[in-house]
């Protein structure tokens, strides 16, 4: 029977292509394999910057908290607003 009724042919009448190919799907699965511990590791990352940005974000608005109830940093706030809007350039 020929390749073409169903039987695959003998392994030593393999293309001569299938062996190069075999190389290059290991080579892949390995590559892919280290993208794989890349992308884990770029996702550890981001999860920990997420963290530091949410904590940072937590010290933050404590911190304009702290600055908003202070009468005399708002009245400077103010000052520099008004300032800044008398120097812009006319529209």
């Amino acid at each position: 029977m020929t390749p073409t009724q169903g039987h695959a042919p003998p392994v030593n009448k393999f293309p001569p292509w299938t062996l190069g190919e075999l190389g290059v799907a290991v080579e892949s699965e390995r590559a892919l394999r280290r993208i794989v511990l890349s992308q884990s590791e770029a996702i550890r990352a981001a999860l920990l910057g997420e963290v530091r940005y949410l904590r940072r974000s937590k010290e933050l608005a404590a911190e304009v908290a702290s600055l908003e109830a202070d009468a005399a940093d708002r009245e400077e706030m103010l000052a520099v607003a008004e300032l800044m809007e008398a120097l812009r350039a006319p529209r």
